[in-house]
C-alpha cells in the first residue's frame, strides 16, 4: 500500500491587541487563517 506524505506547516503573520493569526500551509498552499489569544498560542507553541 502506498505512503501518503502531507506536510503541515503554520506561520505567524500578525499579532496585535493579544490575539495571534496564524496562516496554516497544506502542502505549501494556504489552507486556513485562524485566531487565538497570545496565551493560548504560547501555552501550545511555547518554543513560539
Amino acid at each position: 500500500m502506498p505512503k501518503l506524505t502531507v506536510i503541515l506547516g503554520g506561520e505567524v503573520i500578525c499579532r496585535h491587541n493579544g490575539m495571534v493569526h496564524v496562516a496554516v500551509t497544506f502542502d505549501g498552499s494556504l489552507s486556513s487563517i485562524f485566531v487565538v489569544s497570545e496565551a493560548d498560542y504560547e501555552r501550545v507553541f511555547p518554543n513560539g
